[in-house]
């Protein structure tokens, strides 16, 4: 996300993906891009206002750096995308949960209404059998094991 950006679609997300589908269960870390003038460039998420507008949100880290290419301006960010990718990367490292979560049928369907109503997305049937295949298409796509329990859930491992 780009600082200074938080929006509703922003909030949309993160409840749909984060609170409802996954309830918070998989740690989320948030990167807060556009901040190379700031120094260092983690101070932005220090600033009192930006702390506050974060409160409420379930986020292991917060990861302040810059989405320039390494090219822009002559490479004068170089160095500064380095350190982006860096702290990223030992974020996702250090938040990492180590047991599987799964997903189940019930917490897709109990999504589906929002999705809709959200951000104007329609699924185009309710039977739960095409979605079921729709699910497994996609974990085999995503090259995800996926598995289809006893009682219809749905677990992508």
């Amino acid at each position: 996300m780009r600082k200074g950006r938080r929006d509703s679609s922003f909030d949309d997300n993160y409840y749909i993906f984060i609170r409802c589908l996954l309830k918070e269960r998989v740690p989320s870390v948030l990167v807060i891009t556009c901040c190379e003038m700031e120094s260092p460039m983690s101070s932005w998420i220090d600033k009192a206002q930006n702390k506050r507008a974060f409160e409420g949100y379930n986020f292991r880290k917060v990861v302040c750096g810059t989405a320039l290419q390494e090219d822009f301006e002559g490479g004068l960010f170089a160095k500064k995308l380095d350190e982006t990718r860096k702290s990223l990367w030992q974020a996702i490292e250090n938040s990492q949960c180590g047991d599987l979560v799964p997903l189940l049928t019930e917490e897709v369907f109990s999504c589906k209404n929002l999705i809709e109503n959200l951000t104007g997305h329609e699924i185009a049937s309710d039977d739960i059998d095409k979605i079921r295949s729709y699910a497994a298409e996609v974990s085999t796509q995503a090259s995800l094991p996926f598995q289809q329990e006893e009682n219809g859930n749905i677990k992508i491992e």
